[in-house]
């Protein structure tokens, strides 16, 4: 005969779960007073904070004729035309052949200021103007 008295414990045990406690009530903004606390022992002293003075009006900014301009960007590039098409990344390194015509080394950055129908271009390249073969550059990205 098995003796099952301490296997199963079929008694139910009932869980209640309370609810959670409320919110606490929602606090009142700060004041300027609350901010600007002055110490118990200097209150005898009755002293008032007065508030900062406002911002001059916009059209009253004197005193900035004397202010150097800004610098150009990082990227300007001083030597660059007025007027240019494009600018183009050299493929290749590119001698001249006669007078007139734009000496670069590849990877160079040129001012490009005119495409010519026969395959030749005109542009600046350091601030040194002159022609070269198209196909030697490609438009930057």
């Amino acid at each position: 005969m098995l003796n099952t008295t301490g296997l199963f414990l079929c008694a139910r045990l009932s869980v209640i779960i309370p609810p959670p406690p409320p919110y606490p009530p929602p606090l009142a903004p700060p004041t300027l007073s609350s901010l600007c606390r002055i110490p118990a022992r200097l209150q005898h002293l009755d002293l008032e904070i007065p508030a900062p003075p406002p911002p001059p009006p916009m059209d009253c900014m004197d005193g900035f004729d004397e202010v150097p301009p800004l610098p150009p960007p990082v990227d300007y590039d001083t030597s660059a035309p007025a007027q240019y098409l494009e600018k183009v990344v050299a493929l290749y390194s590119y001698e001249p052949g006669k007078p007139g015509d734009l000496t670069f080394q590849e990877g160079d950055v040129i001012y490009l200021t005119k495409r010519n129908d026969d395959g030749w271009c005109e542009g600046v390249l350091n601030g040194v103007g002159g022609y070269f073969p198209g196909n030697y550059v490609e438009t930057m990205s």
